[in-house]
């Protein structure tokens, strides 16, 4: 399941957010936030996939908010919503990893276009994560069982060594 976080002052707005992802036919976990700062305490708790932002909010600008997120969680994806057509925005919002800048009011193709992008880039870093986790785990029981079948030390070593680096202890 992935997990939405829609930042924005304007009900309505947030409101248009869902509406469009309920469209999209899949198992979501949405949340709200009324502005940046509501939105960096819920990143602070909460881990969440994709950002979707306004940028002129109280407190905290979107921009802000975009910089706070990477720093919270690394792996998010950053879409910025706004009404301002402004180079300097969007120039900005890419310094901050936004995968996305779309201007309000949001047309419906680009804002599928936009999603089913950011998705599909979200599950294709997840079947790597996962590919590369098996493979680990592979080489954990190749290493464990080259040990237990000769007991040499050379290979109890190994063993140790690449639970030490997988960031794990093991006792032999």
């Amino acid at each position: 399941m992935i997990t939405i976080l829609i930042a924005d002052d304007e009900k309505l707005e947030r409101n248009g957010i869902k509406f469009l992802l309920k469209r999209e036919q899949e198992e979501l976990e949405i949340l709200e936030a009324i502005n940046g700062k509501d939105a960096a305490g819920i990143l602070q708790k909460k881990q969440v996939d994709i950002l979707f932002s306004d940028i002129k909010m109280p407190y905290m600008t979107g921009l802000e908010l975009a910089k706070a997120a990477r720093e919270l969680q690394p792996e998010i994806e950053i879409v910025i919503f706004s009404g301002y057509n402004d180079f300097s925005y969007a120039k900005e919002a890419l310094h901050y990893g936004v995968v996305d800048y779309v201007l309000k009011p949001v047309d419906p193709g680009e804002f599928h276009k936009t999603y089913c992008s950011v998705r599909d880039h979200i599950l294709e870093k997840n079947t790597q994560k996962g590919e590369i986790a098996r493979q680990q785990d592979d080489l954990g029981k190749y290493f464990l069982q080259n040990f237990l079948y000769d007991g040499k030390e050379e290979n109890g070593t190994k063993l140790r060594s690449f639970y030490v680096r997988m960031g794990g202890s093991i006792l032999i």
